[in-house]
């Protein structure tokens, strides 16, 4: 028997069998390194997505807020409108005008009373306060400012308000009476 050949044989052998251990060994460490990595990148996606929701949920809880605070001023504008108009009419009309002055304050008493359930109790409050001075011409303007100023600062709106243009001509105020 050549020895010689044997071993080269037996040699040869232990080097494929320890090849193919190694490129198992390999294969079994880059899955689960791939493993590693794509449970990570499911974690970073995850949290993306978690964090992109929080987001959108927040835009849209400040949008509906915006929504409800815009109709609480303009339902107190137009039940002040309503107030003059009844305080200004006579005879049979001032019947009609009375319901209407009554429609315009509970629609801006909703809308308060929305503002309330949603807003910050200073703007609540403040919500509260604008309503009751609807029919009083001296205290409304400032409540319904503090009001306005209280509103845009928990949406975080800055700057002062701009006032707004009525028709050319016309006072977009409606207790300045100007026309």
């Amino acid at each position: 028997m050549d020895w010689g050949s044997v071993i080269a044989g037996a040699i040869t052998g232990v080097v494929g069998v320890a090849g193919i251990i190694g490129t198992a060994w390999q294969g079994k460490r880059s899955r689960e390194a791939q493993s590693t990595d794509l449970r990570a990148s499911i974690d970073a996606a995850a949290e993306n997505l978690r964090h992109s929701i929080s987001v959108e949920d927040d835009r849209t809880k400040l949008a509906d807020k915006s929504r409800i605070y815009a109709q609480c001023l303009a339902t107190l504008w137009e039940a002040v409108e309503a107030w003059l108009i009844h305080n200004a009419s006579s005879g049979g009309e001032r019947a009609i005008t009375e319901l209407k002055t009554a429609r315009a304050l509970t629609v801006a008493a909703n809308a308060a009373y929305s503002v309330r359930l949603i807003g910050p109790p200073d703007v609540s409050r403040l919500a509260g306060k604008a309503l009751t001075s609807v029919r009083d011409r001296d205290s409304f303007p400032g409540a319904f400012n503090a009001l306005l100023f209280a509103m845009r600062a928990d949406l975080g709106v800055p700057g002062e308000p701009v006032t707004s243009v009525g028709s050319p001509g016309q006072s977009a105020d409606p207790l300045s009476g100007g026309g």
